[in-house]
């Protein structure tokens, strides 16, 4: 009696472990998140459990005002006004052409009183310290947190991504959603504990930069002069803060440039434009924590 109760606990228990184990079905044919472009991600924050790179593991130089917290997959970076500062993501050099990057974000649309911008990512230029007064980098995947002024009339409800390039003429090449074309679409609303997607793209052949939010394009300049860039290559990138927020760089701090209040998950960068598709199957499978 004993062994055939031994015999049918053992059979219950490898019964519900294939339970468990059967695999979730895919997201337009993805696993999981790192599947989508895998050959092109050539740098990748996760911060779960760790705030180092994950693929060079490259470990942050500087850090400021930085914990864990919740994210959109698995942990994410809070940032309470602050920064990381990372050197030697060799995968950056890469970016040489064409580039992506990918990033969830969580923050509040209520700067006031305030001309300032949060810094997403940075991809700093090669030997910042020679233009002391620039603290703008090759990529800056930018917030506006206190532009647009909504519904209700006392609070800001309408975030405006703002991202820019560095070309190598010199020139600071933007797009932005927000301006004149305003569609349902190019409006993103109500951000307070949302966390929401942003995606960039550049590709050199057309000269179309290109601002994507949660799965939908919404930058309302693509071809606003951008036909000249390319990146200074380096290997250095700043998270949640502008390179002059960086100690010891040698860029002049300017009043604009704030460091990050609120968290970041999951920053991506590839050495390709995404195509639609792959920036909506990121968007979704992301979102499913994946």
């Amino acid at each position: 009696m004993l062994i055939v109760a031994s015999l049918f606990f053992i059979a219950l228990a490898n019964c519900n472990k294939k339970k468990d184990d059967v695999p979730l079905p895919p997201i337009d044919g993805y696993n999981n998140s790192n599947e989508v472009a895998a050959a092109n991600l050539k740098a990748h924050w996760t911060f779960d459990g760790t705030q180092n790179e994950a693929i060079s593991g490259n470990a942050p130089a500087q850090v400021v005002g930085a914990s864990y917290v919740t994210g959109i997959k698995g942990q994410g970076v809070a940032l309470a006004s602050g920064y990381l500062y990372y050197t030697g993501v060799t995968g950056l050099t890469s970016v040489a052409t064409d580039f992506s990057v990918s990033a969830w974000f969580q923050v509040q649309n209520n700067l006031t009183g305030v001309n300032g911008a949060r810094e997403v990512f940075q991809y700093v230029r090669a030997n910042p310290s020679a233009a002391p007064n620039d603290a703008f980098g090759n990529i800056n995947l930018t917030l506006e947190t206190q532009q647009f002024k909504n519904t209700p009339a006392t609070g800001y409800d309408t975030l405006i991504i703002h991202p820019t390039l560095r070309d190598q003429a010199g020139g600071l090449q933007d797009n932005t959603n927000n301006y004149a074309a305003w569609t349902a679409t190019n409006l993103v609303k109500d951000t307070a504990g949302k966390w929401i997607q942003s995606v960039i793209t550049w590709n050199a052949a057309t000269h179309v930069f290109d601002i994507w939010a949660n799965g939908v394009k919404v930058g309302n300049y693509p071809n606003r002069g951008t036909s000249v860039f390319t990146p200074a290559a380096s290997t250095s990138a700043v998270i949640g803060g502008w390179i002059s927020n960086v100690t010891g760089i040698g860029v002049t701090l300017q009043g604009f440039t704030l460091p990050f209040l609120g968290s970041i998950d999951e920053v991506r960068v590839y050495n390709k434009t995404l195509t639609d598709a792959e920036i909506g199957s990121l968007y979704k499978i992301e979102r499913a924590g994946r």
